[in-house]
Order: structure tokens, then sequence, then C-alpha cells
């Protein structure tokens, strides 16, 4: 096998549209995806060339998404993100995480990618920013109407009689 790979070096991640976002291996890493591809290629290299730049590519994550990743990878290897304590000690994400993540969070939620990160974020396993994603889902709905969630969220009207049946149906264990 190789010597490992410095984790300074960097790597080219490719998003599904076609962007490309440069970030250091140590940083690439706190997506147990991208790590699994890093040493699955660092395994089978045979070449001695240690400057080439790897790109990998991430084809369920638009740039837009993978823009807001990268820049919380950056962060997270400066300053890593507090546990997130359960049950939630307040409904305030300040008050919960430290100020650059609430305000990382608060500012995908505005830019209307909230959902798209939660995915994101799951299929990159990135659990800290699945959390953290999770974390602001949860304490925006918290104490809402099932109409204010729906309006918040942009979600469907209300299900049909059918639907609604269906789905009790379905889930009768959980009641």
């Amino acid at each position: 096998m190789n010597e490992e790979i410095d984790d300074n070096r960097e790597v080219t991640l490719i998003s599904n549209d076609c962007q490309q976002f440069n970030i250091t291996i140590k940083e690439a890493k706190i997506s147990k995806l991208i790590r699994e591809i890093i040493e699955e290629e660092e395994e089978d290299d045979d070449s001695d060339c240690e400057d080439e730049v790897k790109t990998i590519n991430i084809i369920k994550v638009s740039g837009d998404v993978l823009q807001y990743i990268v820049e919380y990878a950056k962060n997270y290897v400066l300053e890593a993100m507090d546990e997130i304590e359960s049950p939630l000690k307040s409904v305030k994400v300040d008050e919960i995480v430290q100020p650059w993540y609430a305000e990382f969070i608060q500012k995908v939620y505005a830019d209307g990618k909230l959902f798209q990160l939660v995915t994101a974020a799951n299929y990159m396993n990135i659990q800290e920013l699945l959390q953290l994603a999770c974390l602001k889902v949860a304490t925006t709905i918290k104490g809402k109407s099932q109409e204010q969630i729906r309006e918040i969220f942009g979600l469907s009207p209300e299900l049909t009689a059918e639907e609604r049946k269906q789905i009790e149906e379905e889930n009768k264990w959980v009641r």
C-alpha cells in the first residue's frame, strides 16, 4: 500500500451539474463517503505521482448544495461543532450550537435549501451536518400547526380523504 496521502493536499469535488470545488483531503474526509473513496484510491493507486489532484464526482448533489457542504467542511476542521444533545434544551439553534453553525444553517434555510442539504448530508454520510440540518427542521416546526408547517416548507395542500385513509391503514402501529 502507498504512503498515506497528505491530508493538506487538495481534491476536487464535482457536483451533478458539473460545478467544481477544491477542498483539502482533511476537509473532504468529514464525509464518510469521500473518505472511503479516497482510501480505496490510495490502496489501488500504483503510481508514484503524489502531485496528481484527485477528482471525485458527487453525483447526487447539486452545486448550490455542495457549495454549502464545502463551506461547512472548511469551518468544521477549524472548529468542530459541539454535540447536539437530546432532548433539545432549547428551541433556538443559537442556544444549542456555536454561532457560526447557527448562522450557517439559518442561511441554508433562508435560501430554501434545507431539505436538499438534509438529503446531501445523508448521501455523503456527514453525520454532524445531518444532525445540524435536522435540528433546524425540528426547531422550525416545534409548536406549529400542520397548516403552518406546510406553509413554512412549501408542502402540498391537505391530503385527500383517500390518501389520508391509506396512510392511516399503513401506519396503524403508530397509534
